[in-house]
């Protein structure tokens, strides 16, 4: 099932400025755009949201520090062949390590 920013918004309870912003930093690897641009979220790219939200409300009060995970988290997806190198790193993993 997909979502546009509206929908997902609902679906995770994150502001439709979050995620626009989240994406725009392109820290969801998996969002795809449809024929007019707009964002088209799946169930793996709500994950990475979600995730995302996790590692904010964990106590990373100091907005640097935050600044300077996001910036570590998208360079670990910038990496070439990330999950490659990974094989045994399934999105099943994923979700569980952001529970």
């Amino acid at each position: 099932m997909t979502y546009n920013v509206k929908e997902a918004s609902k679906k995770i309870q994150m502001s439709v400025h979050n995620i626009r912003y989240y994406t725009n930093l392109e820290l969801v690897p998996s969002l795809k755009h449809d024929k007019h641009g707009n964002r088209v979220f799946d169930d793996e790219s709500l994950n990475w949201l979600i995730c995302i939200r996790f590692l904010r409300e964990r106590e990373i009060v100091h907005y640097q520090r935050f600044a300077e995970g996001l910036e570590y988290v998208k360079s670990q997806l910038n990496k070439k062949n990330y999950y490659a190198y990974n094989p045994s790193f399934t999105s099943s993993k994923r979700e569980q390590t952001c529970e």
